[in-house]
């Protein structure tokens, strides 16, 4: 997502639906206990919005997501793409897992209606070694 290293909201936001967007991660189990080993009060999900996201991912270190086995199913009008990811910071690598983007097409362009996704931390479930 090059809009990311570039900090391009425009590029990203037009990528989306322009009503509600649902964005929601849910943290992977072994990210999860050391999360509750700290704070027993820990969800093991978190919400957001799309705008929100994107502020608060492109301050300080440049930052991009990396994404591999792209999968895509679609009739021609609705779409869900499913990929593992990998979040980098200052180039190294802090999260990683699978994400899922739901999409309609409207008047002809694509557009993400939702994103949801799982996330390991890097430090504490290493992801695995991809074949």
């Amino acid at each position: 997502m090059s809009s990311l290293k570039t900090k391009d909201s425009i590029s990203l936001y037009n990528l989306f639906y322009d009503g509600n967007v649902t964005w929601v991660g849910v943290y992977k189990d072994k990210t999860q206990q050391k999360r509750l080993e700290r704070d027993p009060n820990s969800l093991n999900y978190k919400i957001a919005d799309y705008k929100t996201w994107f502020r608060s991912t492109t301050k300080g270190t440049v930052k991009e997501e990396k994404s591999h086995n792209v999968n895509i199913d679609t009739d021609g009008n609705i779409a869900s793409v499913t990929f593992d990811f990998s979040f980098w910071a200052g180039g190294k690598k802090g999260l990683w897992g699978k994400e899922s983007w739901g999409l309609v097409k409207i008047n002809g362009e694509w557009k993400i209606t939702s994103v949801i996704f799982s996330m390991e931390q890097e430090n504490i479930f290493p992801e695995p070694n991809r074949q």
